[in-house]
């Protein structure tokens, strides 16, 4: 990982502590927050997919899908903007999708680090957190204040994660 991008993974990391003060401070409008942060996560994805897709991805084979991608990630972000203030249950549902999801993902790439031999015990421990903070979600899909502080403790437990591989030593490959 070069410099800079420790740097931005930190400053992220710190936005992401900031935003998690806050639903902890006003847990009232924490599932307004909690849309808003799917929104802008999934309208940025989208655009950097799509302007991925604009200077490289279309000259690549599969690159279409790339395409497909970040329309549709912009789509989907742009829609759960409109749903900020309106259904708390379908963004508890996000909440619940999102978790299950990316633990699901973080289990797999830490059994295939494994398999390499290389740090996987952090990213299986994330995947579990992930997982039950979806399930929990679940249990408490009617009290929006309980879905706002699992939602901020467990981005506070992404920050930490992301500064703790900011810092972590990587091996550089030389090509001789």
């Amino acid at each position: 990982m070069t410099f800079a991008k420790r740097i931005e993974q930190v400053l992220i990391s710190l936005g992401m502590i900031a935003v998690a003060l806050f639903m902890f401070a006003v847990p009232a409008s924490g599932l307004d927050v909690i849309a808003l942060v799917f929104s802008v996560s999934l309208d940025v994805f989208g655009i950097r997919a799509l302007y991925y897709y604009l200077t490289m991805a279309r000259y690549m084979v599969g690159g279409k899908a790339i395409l497909f991608v970040g329309v549709f990630a912009l789509d989907i972000g742009m829609f759960t903007a409109t749903l900020a203030g309106n259904a708390p249950f379908y963004i508890i549902l996000y909440l619940l999708g999102a978790n299950v999801f990316t633990g699901a993902v973080s289990i797999l790439r830490a059994f295939e680090a494994k398999g390499y031999g290389a740090h996987w015990k952090l990213t299986m421990a994330s995947g579990i957190l992930d997982i039950w903070v979806g399930i929990v979600c679940v249990a408490f899909i009617r009290s929006p204040e309980v879905a706002a502080y699992l939602y901020a403790a467990n981005l506070i437990r992404s920050a930490l994660t992301r500064i703790i591989s900011a810092f972590r030593r990587t091996a550089i490959v030389y090509i001789q």
